[in-house]
Order: structure tokens, then sequence, then C-alpha cells
């Protein structure tokens, strides 16, 4: 049982860092070389990661009221998503970082809820 407790938490850092380490690099990539591309999928596929990233930091300052942390939860659930499908379309190296970003970030996300079902059961 005390693996378990421990396994969630670990995992939920290691998978967030490394979504974080991804989206930093396949940021960088993009603006050092595919600028000027005319492919428009991996500035949204950022964005929308980067919001994942501050609905993520929010969470914690709204957990006491009552509706928001729902809505929070969902938004934090589809920009992910989101980053993931305009990520796939790109078809660029950025393109498949950020992708790979948002899905280190959606599992991150989904051992969070677990984290927090576990914790309240």
């Amino acid at each position: 049982m005390l693996d378990f407790q421990l396994i969630l938490p670990v995992a939920y850092v290691l998978l967030m860092t490394a979504g974080l380490v991804y989206a930093i690099f396949a940021a960088y990539l993009f603006f050092r070389f595919e600028r000027n591309t005319d492919d428009k999928h991996v500035p949204i596929a950022t964005a929308a990661l980067t919001l994942h990233y501050a609905f993520v930091l929010g969470f914690s300052l709204v957990r006491d009221f009552v509706l928001v942390p729902t809505l929070l939860l969902f938004l934090m659930a589809l920009t992910p998503s989101l980053a993931i499908w305009f990520g796939s379309k790109a078809g660029t190296r950025a393109g498949r970082r950020i992708t790979l970003a948002a899905a280190f970030a959606l599992a991150a996300l989904v051992l969070k809820i677990g984290c927090e079902i576990y914790r309240w059961s």
C-alpha cells in the first residue's frame, strides 16, 4: 500500500517535468528553426500547453471555491488534448515534440486526479 502512495506523486512530478522540458525544447526548436514556415498549428499547440500549466498553477489557488475547481479540471484536460491535436496536425519536428509534451502533461493530469481520488477515498 505504501508503494502505491509513493509511486503516484513521484510519477506525477516526473511526467510533469518531462512535459515541461519537452515543451520548452519544442518552443525553442520552433522559434529558432521553423518560424518561417506556413504552418500555424505549432503556436496554437504551444499556447494551449502554456494555458495548461497556468491552469495547473492556478488550481491550488481556487481549491476552496465551489465550482471553479471543476471548471479548471475540465480546462486542464481540454488544453493538452488540443495541444496534442494541433501538434499532430503540424507535421514538423516541433509539432511532434509539442505533441509528446502534451501527452506527458495529460498523463500527469490523470495521475494527479488519481492522487486526489486516492487521498479522499
